[in-house]
């Protein structure tokens, strides 16, 4: 530690903390060498040693207005009901955690990895989901309603029962999920390969005309084509 000498003065501001040290007659290339290691440390507070952000300070930062939270290691976590609408969770490693009814209206999840994520009866409503891997990823029941899943990694996700109205599914990889039961209402879904999908119940008259069914290789056994 550096002693408590009158003269510069220097600050930094990592995450919401603000730190000033006396530099007066220091070493300066050994105080850089520490601001940076202090810095770190404050944001990754309770570093596990693969860069694991701790849950409760996680939690106590975002309840502190902290909403980026872009490339956090988060990887199996219990955020199940928590409050987190707006956040920024970009690139951020969410792999098998659970977020089961979580709040996450119109939070920033673009290119996060949430392969085998609990994410069951959670809002994501108006979530900006473009490239986001949802590999066996639970989705029952889930609100999407507007969200943009632009190009996102669906195989073998669960999906069944959720509300996907209006939302963009454009070039999304759908192979092997589970869409039964979905409201589709209003997506759109161009450029997605729907040969495979399980869509029993699911109404998509609306999305697709028969002919355009037909020619995917749809059987209308699977669909639901509205009120009879």
């Amino acid at each position: 530690m550096l002693p408590p000498v009158e003269g510069k003065r220097f600050s930094i501001f990592p995450i919401k903390y603000r730190i000033v040290v006396s530099l007066a007659r220091a070493d300066l290339k050994t105080l850089e060498f520490k601001l940076v290691a202090l810095q770190f440390k404050t944001k990754f507070q309770y570093d596990n040693g693969e860069n694991q952000m701790d849950v409760k300070f996680f939690l106590r930062a975002y309840s502190q207005g902290d909403r980026n939270f872009q490339a956090a290691i988060l990887h199996g976590v219990d955020l199940s009901n928590c409050n987190l609408s707006g956040i920024d969770l970009s690139r951020a490693d969410l792999s098998g955690a659970n977020l089961s009814g979580a709040n996450l209206s119109r939070a920033n999840v673009k290119y996060a990895n949430l392969a085998g994520a609990d994410i069951s009866h959670a809002d994501l409503s108006g979530a900006h989901l473009e490239s986001v891997n949802l590999i066996g990823a639970a989705l029952d029941g889930t609100k999407l309603v507007g969200s943009n899943l632009t190009r996102a990694d669906l195989r073998t996700a669960d999906v069944e029962g959720a509300a996907l109205r209006g939302a963009n599914l454009t070039e999304a990889d759908v192979s092997g999920a589970n869409f039964r039961q979905v409201d589709l209402a209003s997506a759109c879904l161009e450029g997605v390969d729907l040969q495979g999908v399980d869509l029993d119940g699911t109404d998509i008259s609306q999305i697709l005309s028969r002919a355009e069914q037909e020619s995917a290789g749809i059987s209308r056994d699977w669909v639901s084509w509205g009120a009879h």
